[in-house]
């Protein structure tokens, strides 16, 4: 996958977000950066795939792998909003075909047991092979994300704040009800 091949590709950029953070975390070693990158990549391949055909073709998706219990039940939950927004859009316009996320790692720290992974997610949601000529939406989004750590020194995503700012968000964000 491109992501993850994008995570290693980007060792220099690794090692200068390893360093300790201004808030006093501690070094994290850059293949350390490098696989948690690699998971924050897969959970946010997840959320873009869930608004194209892929979600619609093979049913609900799981949420992916490496997440504590109660975010990958928080990302089950958002996996099936943003399905039925891409059911909703397919109706509109066609919808997205397929999805194609970069992760890149900007900051990393730890301090204990938790690791705080700031990433620039740079995701393109292609629209459906019948519809070629149709544009692309592409989007970049910062990302806080906290890992914890397991009793058998693994890592678990347990959290994500991205910035989506004042404006509309991604269609792979979950939109808060209004009201």
């Amino acid at each position: 996958m491109l992501g993850a091949a994008a995570a290693l590709l980007c060792a220099p950029l690794l090692a200068a977000c390893s360093g300790g953070g201004a808030d006093g975390g501690d070094r994290l070693p850059r293949a350390e950066t490098a696989r948690l990158t690699a998971i924050a990549d897969a959970y946010l391949q997840r959320r873009a795939d869930a608004v194209t055909a892929v979600a619609r073709d093979t049913g609900p998706l799981p949420p992916p792998a490496h997440l504590t219990p109660a975010f990958a039940r928080r990302t089950a939950h958002d996996l099936g909003k943003l399905a039925e927004s891409g059911r909703q859009l397919q109706r509109v316009d066609g919808g997205y075909g397929r999805a194609q996320v970069d992760t890149v790692a900007r900051a990393a720290t730890r301090r204990g047991d938790t690791v705080t992974l700031e990433v620039m997610e740079d995701t393109d949601l292609l629209p459906p092979a019948d519809q070629a000529d149709a544009p692309t939406e592409e989007y970049a989004l910062s990302h806080t994300l906290t890992f914890e750590r397991t009793d058998s020194g693994g890592w678990l995503l347990a959290g994500d704040r991205p910035e989506t700012g004042a404006g509309m968000p991604p269609a792979t964000q979950v939109r808060a009800a209004s009201g």
